[in-house]
């Protein structure tokens, strides 16, 4: 069974920035991204995207050590 998906860029931004090896994943309808690599650095943040606005939001990290 061949299962085809539609797939779609939701960002509108231009800038790329870290998006090597980040993991993606969804929790409650939300999409998440956290970490990446890329563009001679890395990235160790918590990134929520904004449907709204279509951008990435950076999502603080509390108790996070």
């Amino acid at each position: 069974m061949i299962v085809l998906l539609d797939v779609e860029k939701l960002s509108k931004s231009i800038y790329h920035g870290s998006t090597f090896n980040r993991y993606l994943f969804n929790n409650e309808n939300k999409i998440y991204s956290f970490g990446g690599e890329g563009l001679w650095n890395s990235c160790v943040k918590l990134l929520e995207f904004n449907f709204k606005n279509k951008e990435w939001f950076n999502i603080e990290i509390k108790n996070f050590q």
